[in-house]
């Protein structure tokens, strides 16, 4: 679905771009490769947690590099040391992260867990934040995008209350924020504290 429509918006708005695809389930890498046979995409099925990600990418001028990292993985599992690289080397990449918040709040006891803005502050130094679930009346699955930046002036600034994303500076942002990344427990304990 989104590298079909990432295509469809590269045709409308006349992008000139490339775009490096990574997905690892085989079938839907035939899928993408059905419909994507385009000189503007390279595919690649690897897993974009452990394909050293930068190592396919060309080499012309990192760091004037403009463009944007996608990632919506289908669980909670933000490929975390594969960003980290990526954007060490390329520092004008800005990140968008769709999630499943809810995924991410049941891994709470496991070993190694994290809040999810610790995480986030790792990647990028500047996040907005948008709820898509209420929209779509599908809250209780908690689906949320993240836009990440090293640049607080961004051109992403501009109008974008009236899109409904918030920076996690705002008290709007942290309210968005605390809902998508903090249990019901943890909800309850921060409006005790308060």
């Amino acid at each position: 679905g989104s590298p079909l429509i990432f295509r469809e918006m590269m045709d409308i708005t006349l992008l000139n771009c490339k775009a490096y695809i990574f997905e690892n389930c085989p079938n839907t890498f035939q899928s993408l490769v059905q419909n994507l046979s385009d000189f503007r995409f390279v595919l690649l099925n690897k897993d974009n947690s452990k394909a050293g990600i930068s190592e396919h990418i060309e080499e012309d001028h990192p760091a004037n590099r403009l463009g944007l990292i996608y990632c919506d993985p289908s669980n909670a599992d933000i490929p975390e040391s594969s960003i980290v690289e990526i954007c060490h080397k390329y520092k004008k990449l800005d990140l968008l992260i769709n999630l499943a918040c809810a995924s991410w709040k049941r891994q709470i006891n496991l070993p190694g867990y994290e809040p999810l803005n610790v995480v986030l502050k790792r990647l990028k130094k500047h996040w907005w934040i948008r709820s898509t679930s209420e929209k779509k009346g599908i809250k209780h699955f908690q689906w949320c995008m993240f836009f990440g930046s090293n640049t607080k002036k961004h051109a992403f600034n501009s109008a974008t209350e009236e899109r409904e994303w918030h920076s996690m500076d705002s008290p709007k942002g942290k309210e968005l924020l605390n809902f998508y990344s903090l249990t019901s427990e943890e909800l309850k304990k921060a409006k005790e504290k308060q």
